[in-house]
């Protein structure tokens, strides 16, 4: 049993050390800020960037099941997006704004990019 003097330093250690061992699992980045912690802007960032690739989604998605349904029934992907857009028997739909389609043959992939 520790006297009861004591117990007042027990405590004090056991603050201490829990303090020590959380600070020590915390880092921080460059601008000072500690992991976990958000500058204010981080948040509108990630927002930001999320609502941009969901735009550019929302056009692609489609596209890329379309052929891949050409791909099932032909064997092959169109050779081009022209080839895609003569399939379907409709014009592809336009990209986002400030973007374009890149389209890979060779593999089928479809991606909007920014236009250059």
């Amino acid at each position: 049993m520790i006297p009861r003097n004591h117990h007042s330093i027990v405590l004090i250690i056991a603050v201490v050390g829990f303090g020590l061992v959380f600070a020590a699992g915390c880092t921080r980045d460059e601008s000072g800020q500690a992991d976990g912690q958000d500058s204010g802007t981080g948040y509108m960032d990630v927002m930001s960037k999320s609502h941009e690739k969901a735009r550019k989604m929302a056009n692609v998605t489609p596209l890329q099941q379309e052929i891949k349904q050409y791909h099932a029934l032909k064997g092959q992907y169109p050779s081009s997006l022209d080839e895609l857009e003569e399939w379907r028997g409709t014009e592809l739909p336009q990209p986002p704004r400030g973007m374009t389609y890149s389209y890979d043959p060779e593999t089928g992939q479809i991606k909007a990019v920014p236009e250059e």
